[in-house]
């Protein structure tokens, strides 16, 4: 979770650039989660913090990035669509480093 916006699109433009250099394969911002002073309340109660406040800044950004992330895959011709690929250079990448 990000404390700001700025936060996130900072750690995202990282993450980004570390999976093309490493992957090949850059990756795209689809949102945030920021911190959420629900999330607490959530875990303490033992209970899915997108349920436990479904309108909390949280679950917004889980909404909002799942919402994107499924209009990315079925848009036609989309760059996005082979996610199993990318899993599969992560997978080939971490092999390597262990051996």
């Amino acid at each position: 979770m990000a404390s700001s916006e700025k936060e996130a699109e900072k750690t995202g433009s990282f993450m980004s650039e570390m999976s093309a250099r490493f992957l090949g394969h850059p990756l795209n911002l689809l949102g945030s989660v920021l911190r959420d002073p629900d999330m607490p309340i959530a875990v303490r109660n033992q209970r899915a913090f997108l349920e436990e406040a479904p309108h909390g800044i949280a679950s917004r950004g889980i909404q909002t990035l799942t919402t994107r992330l499924l209009n990315s895959l079925c848009e036609e011709g989309s760059e996005d669509r082979d996610v199993g690929g990318l899993w599969k250079r992560v997978a080939t990448y971490l092999k390597g480093r262990k051996a």
